[in-house]
């Protein structure tokens, strides 16, 4: 478990810093284009 912890305490820190990221983006163009990007797509 010790080398278990770690390892997810890693991926968790620095994934959900990218997605978030991505994510934050994404939202910010939904809605300064309005959600017309949410129906192109």
């Amino acid at each position: 478990p010790e080398t278990h912890a770690p390892r997810l305490w890693d991926n968790k820190n620095t994934y959900p810093t990218l997605v978030s990221k991505k994510l934050f983006d994404e939202v910010q163009m939904v809605f300064n284009t309005g959600g017309a990007n949410r129906e192109e797509r």
